[in-house]
Formats: C-alpha cells, sequence, structure tokens
C-alpha cells in the first residue's frame, strides 16, 4: 500500500480551527487520491462527490484553497497540492558531515477519504505522537541507562493538554483517547489521587513546593493531609502504530535509491504547473 508523509509540523500549523484541519484533509485527500497531486476541473460538485462533503462545505474548500499558497497552487481549474517536504538546509554532526533535508513524518495509509475521516486521523494523529513521546522517553538505552533527551514535554497528559496538542476540545480529546482503547491501539491507568503532603504546614507545604516545583494540592480537612491527583497514563500497544512515527530524511542516499530516483533527473520548479508531469493535466 502507498504511503503518505505527513509532517508532524505541519498538522500542528493547521491544528488551531476546524476549518483549517479541513483545508489541510483537503490537500491530503488529493495527494491520497492522485499520485501527481493534481485536482483538475474543480468545481464544489466534484469536491462533494469525492469528499463527502456538503455544498457549502465544499465551497469553502475551494476558496480556502484559493487563498492559501503554502498548501496549494492553483492554476486555471485545476488544485494543484504542493509538497509537505520541509525545505530547511540541516547539517548532520559526525565523522562524515552532510547536508540534508528532513521531517519527523506520520506514515498515512493512502486510500480514498472523506474530509471527516482525515479530520479525525490528524487529531488521532496528534494525541498519538504525544504518547508515543513519553514511550521514547520511557524506553531505556542498550545500556540501560534513560535517554538524556526528552521526546515529550511533560509527562501528565491531562484532557486539557492533549485538547490543547490535538487542537481540538477536551471532550473531543477524551472521547478520541476512549475510541483508541476500546480499539486496543492504546492503554490507560485510570487516574487517581495521591497523597503527597502527611501533613498539611507552612513547613511541610514550603519543603514539598521547594522539591517538587508544583504549587496547588488538595487539602483534606479529616486529616490534615494533602493530595495532588494524577492524570491517566497512557502507552501504545499496537506496534504497528509507533512505526507510522518516523523521521524522515528526504535525500538519504537509501531512501533515494529504494525510489530509484535521482536528484539530477527533478529540476526544482518555480511555478509547480510549470513541470511537464503536472502541465499534461491541465
Amino acid at each position: 500500500m502507498d504511503i503518505l508523509n505527513i509532517p508532524i509540523d505541519i498538522i500542528k500549523r493547521y491544528k488551531a480551527s476546524k476549518a483549517e484541519k479541513e483545508l489541510l484533509a483537503f490537500a491530503i485527500g488529493i495527494k491520497c487520491l492522485y499520485s501527481n497531486s493534481v485536482l483538475t476541473d474543480v468545481t464544489p460538485y466534484k469536491v462533494m462527490k469525492l469528499f463527502h462533503v456538503s455544498h457549502d462545505k465544499a465551497k469553502r474548500l475551494i476558496n480556502g484553497a484559493l487563498n492559501d499558497s503554502f498548501l496549494f497552487s492553483v492554476k486555471g481549474g485545476s488544485f494543484l497540492a504542493n509538497t509537505f517536504k520541509s525545505k530547511e538546509i540541516k547539517r548532520s554532526i559526525g565523522r562524515t558531515p552532510f547536508i540534508y533535508t528532513s521531517d519527523y513524518c506520520y506514515k498515512l495509509n493512502k486510500k480514498e477519504y472523506s474530509i471527516r475521516m482525515l479530520v479525525h486521523e490528524l487529531n488521532c494523529i496528534m494525541l498519538l505522537c504525544a504518547v508515543n513521546s513519553i514511550d521514547r522517553d520511557n524506553f531505556p538505552q542498550s545500556n540501560g541507562k534513560p535517554k538524556q533527551k526528552r521526546c515529550a514535554l511533560t509527562k501528565d497528559l491531562t484532557l486539557r493538554k492533549l485538547g490543547n496538542i490535538s487542537g481540538s476540545s477536551k471532550s473531543t480529546a477524551h472521547r478520541l483517547m476512549n475510541e483508541m482503547f476500546r480499539n486496543g491501539v492504546i492503554s490507560k491507568t485510570r487516574a487517581h489521587g495521591e497523597m503527597v503532603i502527611h501533613t498539611v504546614n507552612a513547613n511541610t507545604v514550603e519543603e514539598w513546593r521547594k522539591r517538587t516545583g508544583r504549587k496547588h494540592f488538595i487539602y483534606n480537612p479529616k486529616d490534615g493531609s494533602g493530595w495532588i491527583v494524577i492524570p491517566c497514563s497512557y502507552s501504545i500497544c499496537d506496534r504497528g502504530t509507533t512505526e507510522k512515527y518516523k523521521h524522515v530524511i528526504y535525500n538519504h542516499k537509501k531512501r533515494v535509491e529504494s525510489s530509484n530516483l535521482k536528484v539530477s533527473k527533478h529540476p526544482v520548479y518555480e511555478n509547480p504547473f510549470d513541470n511537464p508531469i503536472n502541465a499534461a493535466y491541465l
């Protein structure tokens, strides 16, 4: 099955609103349907039929594409979904340094998607990315020592944080996490309380805050103790899901050879429609 590499940074860029996610989903959907990433003879009816949306939403997607030069190049009645590949030049560190371009990507199976399905996928991709980052932090190196560089910004994945990560509401994040738990994609532990201060007084509170950096706790007036809530913890169960998150080096020798491509055969076109492959579909 063909795979589309979707950079996580692209999803972060378009996660602020449902309309932006749908526009990104429109570009992804075109790439999944057409190997040259070109949708020809664009009309609201065609977009409705291909992506299973209403007439009004089809018009909004078309207007959004016309005004987003980052995701789309438009000429006549044809829309080209631009490449997602990063153009940032990076330099490796080592004995044989080399220049490369890369992205941390999610590998999406190419097939026919509706816009709704793709928005759902984008939300799940970001949620699983956060869980995967924690899993990688917890995975020890071969010498038994933990990794020095952290992948996750936080270990406490509260519903609020999950919502912020995916660009969705807490209720949506909760529903999606429960859905993936039921489907066996992730495992989770229940949220629970933990006593952190046996006897609350000025000294114990100051000591606890210095030691943990936390400011808030829950006071139990019955026994004078202090508690915090440990949120649910998650882990990815399905190895195949973990393997979908990869750091892709676009000009890596093995990648280029496996595609039987040579950089010299593929000049960079300032206008994508100058490429004869795309121009043939105009």
